[in-house]
């Protein structure tokens, strides 16, 4: 039996979110979002076969350079007879979770490692 999903723990900050989507301070201007003061991170992905090859195992983890700061995993269905499409859901998933997280946290991901079994 594959071990159960895990989301991400860690949220992002309001306040940092409130400073980083106004366009100046104490103006109604529509908001606008500071690209160059978000945060670098970057991100790290594994995955192996599981439940006798029926599913992917697939964990994303963020850090900071120095330290991991969070962890997410999932288990995806994967179909033997066919490894293209079951790769794309793979690299959709790996993609939307990324953009969940820059979303909720206002991180910008500098680049991304991975495991040569994952691609």
């Amino acid at each position: 039996m594959s071990p159960p999903a895990t989301d991400f723990e860690s949220k992002g900050s309001t306040h940092a979110k409130r400073r980083l989507s106004t366009g100046s301070i104490g103006t109604t201007t529509a908001p606008v979002h500071a690209y160059s003061s978000l945060t670098p991170m970057w991100a790290g992905i594994a995955g192996a076969l599981v439940n006798g090859g029926q599913g992917f195992d697939i964990a994303i983890f963020i850090h900071d350079s120095i330290y991991n700061t969070d962890f997410a995993s999932a288990v995806m269905p994967y179909t033997s007879n066919n490894p293209t499409k079951s790769a794309s859901d793979i690299a959709n998933h790996i993609l939307q979770t990324f953009k969940k997280f820059y979303q909720e946290h206002l991180f910008k991901f500098l680049g991304a490692s991975s495991l040569l079994s994952v691609f």
